[in-house]
């Protein structure tokens, strides 16, 4: 049959619109990818823009409600919040746009395939032979329905996936809008609450009404009263210095009660061991990329200090009440709670705090006591268990800090551990999983070269293998090994000490005092003794190891000798006067043991007689700490007992901060910092030296020196 014209022409003209529609078509699909490809990068970038900001914003609020006058605080914070907002409402207008455009496209697409399933069956032969283009054309439009519905749905759950988020910063900018909502007239920043009362998308007109808000002219005055009451007290302190020094006469005499040496081998340690905190310190190295011995001695890195409990220089108050501000170079309020103890290093102090939701590392002027940055923690966590479950008495920020020199480290109860740069910088962060621990997570970090050490004793039994020693990177936190322990969960922290031989980390626990090489995490030596929760953490002194435990026993253990086959063994016990929090200290000589409820126990090193006890009567769970000839203890209201560590008790001193503490003193160039229960303290006259060396002639009122 021939095709009359009219018909070819018809026929042409469908096929024209034909494949116009399927243009049409394959450019609305390609479009609706587009549509989709852009809201899954729109989302992403909702999910990852700046997660720590909510986090950091918070901490900076807290510190803002310490200080309601620091102007550049406010600022910083407004900045902050402005960027969290913008961030937040640019995503979701563009998810919105996205969901039109989508529509849109599909409407074209479905359209368009309607018009092609049209044409196609008049424009296609019936006994036409398929081409590779009219299968994939068939194939297309009998499967229109699913690919619409694929693509539709796709972009739907993108749109839904960021107006729908929960994440920090969504969950910020609603309790900031709820906050509006109830306030709208108020649009000033009063430091407790959220900045920017009353905005209504991202407000730019409340900012300047904050800045004249706050007087800060007062902030100025606050500042010039302290300076003027800090100067009567200095030379007052002058004539203390004095009076120690009369009293080191009897640490001299005191010498000869080397006897005890006469039991033979003994007697040849003991004579052997005239202690010196210094050699013990694991330093690093004279020349390369760890820090000295000389420069381990002038800080305070890690807990309880660079010797285990010994505080280096001996120009240290002996006297000082807050209250009266005796004695106090300055008070700093630090944001978050926290059980754990300050460090210090080259001018700058550093401390942690937490809450259920809410971790944060600060570093403080030791000089002005202000605070120099803060930062949050927050780390991906291995599990969704949650918080872990705490005692008040141990906290979420019970760990101490450590610093190698160029970098400090934060470890909380929830697990999560990071590192920073002097300056604040973050350079890892990473969770060890929320441990299994009845009270909550309390050991402090060590550190050793270029390896963190974290004891992570968990579990109710030592056969349930989760307990371990860890050595992290310091440069960017990962494994350089992992020991597993045979311990259930523990609160002692790990020394790290140079026995003159090699460097051992030591680590108490249930009931194993073990040893370790902090070179590759092997056992060295090890000794059964222990018994209970075991929380004080060992001391090293005069060649032995101490530790104790309330129900188990003070014990000194002879480390292993390899190099001459001699195994560690236990060289006396004690049962008296035995703690279950406060750490054990020795010179060497002595050895002083104190309970949670004020007893003070003090016996021979060499030989563990008992030399003489004394009862404080007040709650301790602060370390002692020994400078020159003098133990410093504060109790859990606040007060610093001085005395002798000597053959008999005998008072030096008392300091006053006026609130409860529970954590350690650091000690450096003259001065004391102590951590109360909210507030940080610079215990000393004058400023301290820049590099925290001790201070020749320092004074002040009642110092003690030897």
């Amino acid at each position: 049959m021939i095709e009359q014209p009219f018909e070819a022409g018809a026929r042409r003209n469908q096929d024209v619109l034909y494949q116009a529609a399927l243009i049409a078509a394959v450019v609305a699909l390609v479009f609706c990818l587009l549509v989709v490809g852009l809201l899954l990068a729109n989302y992403l970038q909702a999910r990852s823009a700046d997660p720590h900001n909510p986090a950091r914003i918070d901490m900076m609020k807290a510190e803002l409600a310490a200080q309601p006058d620091d102007q550049e605080l406010r600022t910083q914070i407004r900045e902050l919040d402005t960027r969290i907002r913008a961030t937040y409402f640019q995503t979701r207008k563009r998810a919105v746009i996205g969901a039109y455009m989508l529509l849109a496209g599909l409407i074209v697409l479905i359209a368009a395939l309607h018009f092609v399933l049209r044409f196609r069956q008049q424009v296609a032969p019936p006994a036409a032979p398929a081409t590779p283009q009219q299968a994939w054309v068939a194939t297309a439009l009998n499967r229109r329905l699913v690919s619409i519905l694929a693509v539709a749905m796709a972009g739907l759950l993108l749109v839904v996936a960021v107006l729908a988020r929960h994440d920090a910063s969504s969950e910020y900018v609603r309790a900031a809008a709820a906050l509006a909502d109830t306030d709208r007239g108020d649009q000033q920043m009063d430091g407790s609450g959220l900045l920017g009362q009353g905005e209504s998308g991202i407000p730019t007109e409340p900012a300047p009404q904050s800045i004249p808000g706050p007087p800060g002219p007062q902030g100025a005055q606050g500042e010039a009263g302290p300076p003027g009451e800090m100067g009567p007290s200095g030379p007052p302190g002058r004539s203390g210095a004095r009076g120690g020094r009369g009293e080191r006469g009897e640490r001299g005499a005191a010498g000869p009660a080397g006897p005890p040496g006469p039991p033979g081998p003994p007697g040849s340690a003991g004579g052997a061991a005239v202690f010196t905190p210094r050699a013990v310190v694991p330093g690093g190295t004279e020349s390369g990329d760890f820090p000295t011995v000389d420069a381990l001695i002038a800080n305070w890195s890690v807990f309880r200090g660079p010797a285990a409990g010994h505080a280096f220089g001996n120009e240290f108050p002996n006297s000082w009440d807050a209250a009266g501000k005796k004695n106090v170079a300055w008070t700093t309020e630090v944001p978050l709670k926290g059980n754990s103890s300050p460090i210090y290093w080259k001018g700058r102090l550093y401390v942690t705090g937490a809450d259920e939701h809410r971790r944060g590392v600060y570093c403080i002027d030791a000089a002005k006591g202000s605070i120099l940055w803060r930062q949050p923690v927050e780390t991906e966590p291995l599990d969704d268990s949650g918080p872990p479950n705490v005692m008040d008495e141990t906290g979420y920020a019970a760990p101490t800090m450590a610093c190698d020199g160029e970098r400090v480290f934060a470890m909380f109860a929830n697990g999560d551990v990071a590192g920073f740069d002097l300056d604040g910088k973050k350079l890892w962060a990473r969770s060890l999983g929320t441990p299994v621990n009845v009270y909550g997570h309390a050991a402090s970090l060590a550190v050793w070269r270029d390896r963190l050490i974290i004891q992570f004793d968990q579990g109710s039994d030592g056969e349930d293998g989760i307990s371990a020693l860890w050595a992290l990177n310091v440069r960017d936190g990962k494994k350089v090994w992992r020991t597993d322990r045979p311990v259930p969960n523990s609160w002692a922290s790990p020394i790290v000490v140079n026995t003159g031989r090699r460097h051992e980390i030591i680590t108490a626990a249930n009931p194993w005092v073990i040893s370790y090489s902090p070179d590759d995490g092997k056992e060295l030596w090890r000794v059964e003794c222990l018994s209970g929760d075991v929380g004080p953490s060992p001391c090293y002194a005069g060649g032995l190891v101490f530790v104790a435990n309330d129900g188990a026993g003070l014990f000194a253990i002879q480390p292993a000798d390899a190099e001459a086959g001699a195994k560690a063994s236990i060289l006396w016990k004690a049962d008296e006067g035995l703690p279950d929090t406060v750490s054990p200290v020795s010179d060497g000589e002595s050895v002083l043991v104190v309970t949670s409820w004020g007893t003070l126990t003090c016996y021979e090193a060499r030989t563990g007689q008992k030399l003489w006890s004394h009862e404080l009567e007040a709650g301790i769970s602060s370390t002692p700490v020994i400078a020159g000839n003098a133990v410093y203890l504060t109790d859990a209201d606040g007060v610093t007992h001085i005395f002798e560590l000597a053959r008999a008790f005998k008072a030096i001193g008392k300091g006053n901060v006026g609130e409860p503490v529970h954590a350690t003193p650091a000690f450096v160039g003259g001065h004391i910092y102590l951590r109360g229960d909210r507030h940080l303290f610079s215990i000393g006259a004058g400023k301290p030296a820049a590099n925290g060396a001790p201070r020749p002639g320092n004074g002040g009122s009642g110092l003690l020196g030897r």
